[in-house]
């Protein structure tokens, strides 16, 4: 009871940040870090790179890694029935990104002395891609074995999903409504954290421009939360949440795509606001954490929490004290 009464407590308090967001006190811009990612920064190994490759760098070293892996992403795609050859670009550039952030540092260092001997940074990579990367290797030994790992987990995680999509197809079209026979023409990896052999979320685009998300993990505790929200709506909560569809496929499953969106006028900032607060009210009572700005998107009038596997962190109590309630 004592959990109930502090939830409502943070549910009227948010419904008085409402009118302070309207009297200036909140800046209404806010709601837009929820719809954006984490914040660009440049190091400075990077502004070297950029500063020896003039114009658009694009990835640092791409081409050391590039024609290596795009054969092997070529075939993958070439086996997906339903997958329109142009997604093995887009997958290569994916992997080539992952490699270049674990090699990219390194190998500024060796071309920052490279370039004080008066070499050219087009001529630094064509002595890389000449000799595998061994004198890179002689100098950073562990840095083989860092990519290999790399390489490996990312091409197994994208031919799993890709055999799951495969098996699954009828039900997505099922429950998505996407459309029979429709062509998966874009597929972006790396949308979270890579955990559990380098698995991360990705996000499918259908030739129509239907999308979803794939997330490599049990989806059992985010489809319950699905169920929850439905079950505040129907019970008569005034500002009904934003409820997603999701498969659960017991250790992998599928969700709805929620496109972030800021509110429209000033009606739905004040609907979002008060969202917002009834959210963090439910939230705090079934000990949620880790809801900070990846992981609560706003869509439109609606803030949706996208990311629900810290439900139920209950704090340890320290030794004598009992636990409040």
């Amino acid at each position: 009871m004592r959990a109930i009464r502090t939830a409502r407590k943070v549910y009227r308090d948010s419904k008085t940040a409402v009118v302070a967001c309207y009297d200036g006190r909140m800046p209404k811009k806010s709601v837009n870090h929820f719809a954006h990612g984490p914040l660009d920064y440049i190091t400075g190994w990077q502004r070297d790179f950029a500063a020896a490759a003039p114009g658009d760098p694009g990835i640092p070293f791409a081409e050391v890694f590039q024609s290596d892996i795009q054969g092997e992403v070529g075939t993958l795609i070439d086996r997906s029935p339903n997958v329109a050859p142009p997604v093995a670009a887009g997958l290569t550039q994916q992997c080539v990104q992952l490699l270049s952030d674990v090699a990219a540092q390194p190998l500024q260092h060796l071309y920052s002395a490279a370039r004080d001997n008066g070499r050219s940074l087009a001529e630094f990579v064509d002595q890389l891609r000449g000799d595998k990367l061994s004198a890179v290797f002689a100098e950073f030994p562990d840095l083989e074995s860092a990519l290999q790992t790399v390489r490996s987990t990312w091409l197994e995680s994208v031919t799993e999903f890709l055999q799951r999509y495969q098996l699954e197809r009828t039900r997505l079209e099922g429950t998505f409504g996407t459309a029979s026979g429709h062509t998966v023409t874009g597929l972006e990896s790396g949308l979270s954290d890579r955990h559990h052999g380098g698995r991360s979320v990705f996000r499918v685009t259908f030739e129509d421009g239907h999308q979803l998300i794939y997330k490599p993990r049990d989806m059992g505790l985010e489809s319950s939360w699905q169920t929850l929200l439905q079950w505040i709506n129907e019970a008569g909560f005034q500002l009904p949440f934003r409820v997603l569809q999701v498969i659960d496929c017991h250790g992998h499953g599928w969700v709805e795509c929620c496109q972030p969106q800021s509110p429209a006028d000033s009606r739905q900032w004040q609907q979002y606001w008060e969202r917002a607060g009834a959210l963090a009210a439910l939230c705090w009572t079934l000990d949620v954490i880790d809801m900070h700005m990846g992981n609560v998107m706003a869509c439109g009038a609606s803030p949706v929490l996208i990311d629900v596997e810290t439900l139920f962190q209950t704090a340890a109590c320290s030794r004598g004290k009992s636990p409040p309630g």
